[in-house]
């Protein structure tokens, strides 16, 4: 009998482990499905997006190429190596970058000065239970307008209340950077390690001495070299504001095109792409120098007083050469045009008419804004693949990597609107030649940010793949970029929300979404229609941050 019970139960186990692993094959193949179901309609999402965007872009319902720009285009692109000289134009061209430089230290020291301080007050990484009070709730919540409307809007503002004024410009810098900057520096502190807060606040420290022992010193490399990011961002932010009269590099490229004079726009450019590259270099020397061996030169770039005698004296030389003056913020002038602009831009226009100008206006904007990161991504990533410094690189692919590396920084260095004036002059004004500016100046970010993306890899897949015989091209297709895929997506992501912003400044000069409705309302003088317009503008760019936050969680998870 107990042998009979013995099979019996034997039998039994065995029908279970079948069970069992059948129930597995079966969840299995039920994830996969699921999995696959779940890519298959993200394919189809992303094919009805993109065929929507070319449908608002206007592709294959009008003409679009300008077969008589080509000859202007190569023009231009001859004299980037015949520069215009004279002793005249190189002391224009020295004051103009002294100028530009002026006015990106200080709207990034303000920027990070500010984002700093409302970063900290609105940080969750100083509660002990991660949650944040109301104060840092609404300082979040009043940041969202600040960082949503573009540096070029700020400035125009700003000019109709302090008139021709350094302060202009350096404001407008400074306060829809400080705005990013403080959302960036709160999710850094929120991004570090939260052990050393908890065992400090255990030991009887207050939640501000556990904060700044325990979390601060943590993120305070990220934080220098996103000073130095936003460094570069202001140099080219200050090339912009050239084209609503702040003085520099910018004004001096906006007059030559004017002309149009080719050789005098390089002479004023090549100091722009030099002063992106200084910003570049800095930053990633601060970020190499934490990992490097300790000699005297990374001793002393890691000292906190290094940098803080050198932004002393950067500054202090900036607001010399701009002759910034303060008592401008309060003068008898500026109150009363603030008056004059409350009273002329309140309440904005929101008539039938007018939101039916506003509506096909903000669907071209938002499919500028998605037909600049499809066109960015396809350079980008080859560009990044290129560009991307590996450790058993071989002499052809390091003088491969210089080049992808320049040809990143030119099209980052380049303002959009300057990209946008170039693009003109091959494809018809419209939302068309704006989305292909505001792609290449993207893809130069973007390209920068996957490059680091690649360099940080695990690169022992494609050292495998080559050394069985793989070109560099299957290599990488196969072990490279399945890793990279998910950063890829991210970044672009955040970039989408960024090229909300730039979409006016390429608007304006493409003739495009809402920038083209903003340059014929300014003509007016309809400064009501103008807010409106804003108005529009932050919404769209308030919905697609939450669009673009909630897709990145889903990426993530």
């Amino acid at each position: 009998m107990s042998d009979v019970t013995s099979r019996l139960f034997d039998v039994t186990l065995a029908e279970a482990g079948t069970q069992r692993r059948g129930h597995q094959h079966r969840s299995q193949q039920s994830n996969w499905f699921a999995l696959g179901r779940r890519r298959s309609a993200w394919l189809v999402a992303a094919i009805c997006v993109m065929l929507w965007t070319g449908v608002e872009l206007g592709i294959g319902r009008r003409a679009l190429v300008n077969g008589s720009g080509f000859t202007e285009l190569f023009k231009f692109v001859r004299a980037s190596y015949q520069p215009a000289v004279s002793v005249d134009l190189l002391r224009t061209v020295a004051d103009a970058t002294l100028i530009t430089l002026a006015y990106a230290v200080l709207g990034t020291m303000l920027s990070v000065l500010g984002g700093l301080v409302f970063g900290v007050l609105s940080t969750r990484a100083r509660h002990d239970r991660l949650t944040l009070p109301i104060p840092g709730k609404v300082l979040r919540v009043l940041a969202i307008p600040v960082r949503g409307t573009h540096e070029a809007l700020w400035a125009l503002l700003l000019v109709n209340i302090l008139g021709i004024n350094p302060l202009v410009a350096i404001l407008a810098i400074a306060l829809p950077f400080g705005a990013v900057s403080m959302r960036v520096f709160a999710e850094l502190f929120e991004a570090q390690p939260r052990d050393p807060f908890d065992v400090l606040r255990a030991s009887g420290a207050t939640r501000w001495q556990a904060f700044f022992y325990g979390v601060f010193p943590a993120a305070a490399r990220d934080l220098g070299s996103y000073a130095f990011y936003r460094f570069e961002c202001a140099i080219r932010a200050s090339a912009v504001l050239g084209i609503v009269g702040a003085a520099g590099l910018g004004q001096q490229i906006y007059l030559s095109s004017l002309e149009p004079n080719y050789r005098e726009m390089w002479t004023f450019l090549w100091p722009l792409v030099a002063l992106s590259a200084l910003a570049d270099t800095l930053s990633s020397t601060l970020r190499r120098s934490a990992s490097g061996r300790p000699n005297r030169f990374r001793r002393m770039i890691r000292q906190p007083s290094s940098w803080l005698v050198a932004m002393t004296v950067s500054a202090a030389i900036a607001w010399w050469k701009l002759g910034v003056s303060p008592s401008s913020l309060w003068a008898e002038r500026a109150r009363k045009e603030f008056g004059f602009v409350r009273q002329n831009f309140l309440p904005p226009e929101f008539s039938s008419d007018h939101i039916r100008v506003l509506w096909p206006a903000a669907r071209q904007t938002i499919a500028i804004s998605i037909g600049s990161i499809i066109v960015s991504l396809i350079a980008a990533v080859p560009l990044a693949l290129l560009s991307a410094r590996l450790s058993d690189q071989r002499r052809t692919r390091i003088a491969a990597s210089w080049i992808g590396r320049t040809i990143l920084l030119i099209a980052r260095s380049i303002p959009p609107a300057i990209w946008a004036f170039l693009v003109v002059l091959v494809l018809f004004p419209g939302p068309l030649p704006a989305t292909v500016a505001l792609g290449i100046y993207n893809a130069g970010v973007l390209g920068r940010l996957l490059a680091e993306v690649v360099e940080n890899l695990d690169h022992r897949p494609r050292r495998a793949l080559r050394a069985t015989g793989a070109s560099p091209l299957v290599a990488n297709a196969y072990a490279t970029l399945p890793q990279a895929v998910p950063s890829f997506a991210t970044y672009s992501l955040y970039r989408w929300e960024v090229a909300m912003r730039e979409t006016i400044v390429v608007g304006v000069a493409a003739a495009g979404g809402l920038g083209a409705h903003i340059r014929q309302v300014m003509a007016a003088f309809a400064y009501d229609k103008l807010l409106a317009t804003v108005l529009v503008l932050l919404a769209i760019t308030g919905l697609v941050d939450v669009l673009s936050s909630t897709l990145r969680k889903r990426l993530l998870s």
